[in-house]
């Protein structure tokens, strides 16, 4: 029995087998402000970035994306994002984001719309981290976002923001600063295969 057999219908792509799953992504390029960023096999590590831009990471070989991120902020931090096409990030007024969190016996929501859409806070406290996840960035259509993440305020702090970038554009970046401060840590991009 040959392994393909054993492994039923899935077809085997440059000797790997494409079944259904996450995809670690390695061949795109970043870009930053601050200290250091660096890719190496598929992880973005960085020092002290005020912002960092994934280059190339979105394609039509993936529909969804998943982008895991821990880092600790210099200060409490507000994360924000943009669409990328083509190394331009787009900047018009068509980002919407909603929001739910819970610090200590605290609950809140908010709503916001603007040219720039928050998608997480990291704090200085403990270590901060969030699951981003992207739906269809690179097809010609809206793209919905939500981001699930924990932050080390307040004892612990959890965040859930949904949003929407409502041009019907094909982007193959992400651009994320931090508004106030700057971040070390580390991330990895996984496309999402059904």
């Amino acid at each position: 029995m040959t392994l393909f057999h054993a492994l039923g219908p899935f077809a085997a792509q440059g000797g790997v087998v494409a079944a259904p799953g996450m995809v670690l992504l390695t061949d795109y390029t970043i870009t930053h402000a601050g200290t250091s960023a660096t890719l190496t096999n598929g992880q973005v590590t960085f020092t002290a970035v005020t912002s960092l831009s994934l280059d190339g990471v979105f394609s039509a070989d993936f529909d969804n994306y998943l982008i895991l991120i821990r880092c600790l902020g210099n200060t409490d931090i507000n994360m924000q994002l943009r669409m990328v096409a083509s190394g331009t990030p787009a900047t018009g007024s068509n980002y919407t984001t909603q929001e739910i969190y819970a610090v200590g016996t605290v609950v809140g929501a908010g709503r916001a719309s603007g040219t720039i859409a928050s998608f997480q806070f990291f704090g200085s406290q403990n270590m901060n981290g969030t699951h981003l996840h992207l739906y269809g960035p690179a097809l010609a259509q809206p793209t919905a976002f939500r981001a699930v993440g924990a932050r080390g305020t307040g004892g612990a702090q959890i965040d859930e923001l949904a949003g929407t970038h409502s041009l019907s554009t094909s982007y193959d970046g992400l651009y994320i600063s931090a508004t106030n401060g700057n971040i070390t840590g580390a991330l990895q991009v996984y496309g999402v295969r059904s």
